[in-house]
């Protein structure tokens, strides 16, 4: 994400630092799932296929974390932005399992197809309703700083210290697919009762956070 940051603030594409990033890497990401949905299931294709998804979404959450960052700082609003997001983020937790479970009952080029689907309509969001100022030049300072910008990050203790408590909370849910095992092959629950457990953990989260 910082080589990715520094990239898209250095370099404009078609003339604009985010709009078309953001339409480029929303279709690129779209077609990513649809390629996954209808490309041989074997371990090969499926990691090399993965891999490319997750390159465009990464690009595509990068961009856009700029361009939070700078309608927050251009109206003073950083924490309500980001107040929102995690908001929205919990939101779907409570529509995710029970919708997941529905699709992994289905083929699974059904699933791919209707997350490509999401993808691939937000490029013509982001282009018709993100109006952005052409720019032309490339930002030479920040391609000659980046290298001891991201010498800093790697050095900021702070950044350390961040990266290691969310790699403990990401490790904390993390017996979730042996919980998964358990659920369906000992207790015998139905993929959509499980699905629906997550939309009453999701609703209590979001009670949590109120």
């Amino acid at each position: 994400k910082p080589v990715f940051g520094v990239f898209s603030d250095a370099v404009p594409l078609c003339g604009t630092r985010r709009r078309h990033y953001l339409v480029l890497s929303a279709l690129l990401t779209g077609l990513a799932f649809l390629a996954i949905g209808l490309a041989p299931k074997t371990y090969n294709w499926l990691l090399w296929l993965h891999l490319g998804l997750m390159f465009w979404m990464v690009l595509l959450s990068t961009v856009m974390g700029g361009l939070m960052t700078d309608i927050g700082q251009r109206h003073g609003a950083t924490g309500r932005m980001s107040a929102q997001r995690v908001f929205m983020g919990r939101l779907e937790t409570l529509f995710s399992g029970p919708v997941g479970a529905a699709l992994a009952k289905g083929p699974f080029w059904v699933a791919m197809s209707l997350s490509a689907l999401c993808y691939l309509l937000l490029a013509p969001f982001f282009w018709l309703k993100l109006k952005e100022p052409p720019v032309a030049e490339v930002r030479q300072d920040v391609l000659r700083n980046a290298a001891s910008s991201l010498r800093d990050i790697g050095r900021s203790a702070t950044l350390w210290r961040a990266a290691a408590l969310l790699v403990l909370v990401v490790i904390a849910p993390g017996f979730g697919t042996p919980m998964l095992f358990y659920q369906t092959d000992v207790l015998k629950f139905d993929k959509q009762f499980i699905g629906n457990l997550s939309f009453v953990g999701g609703a209590f989260g979001l009670l949590g956070a109120a």
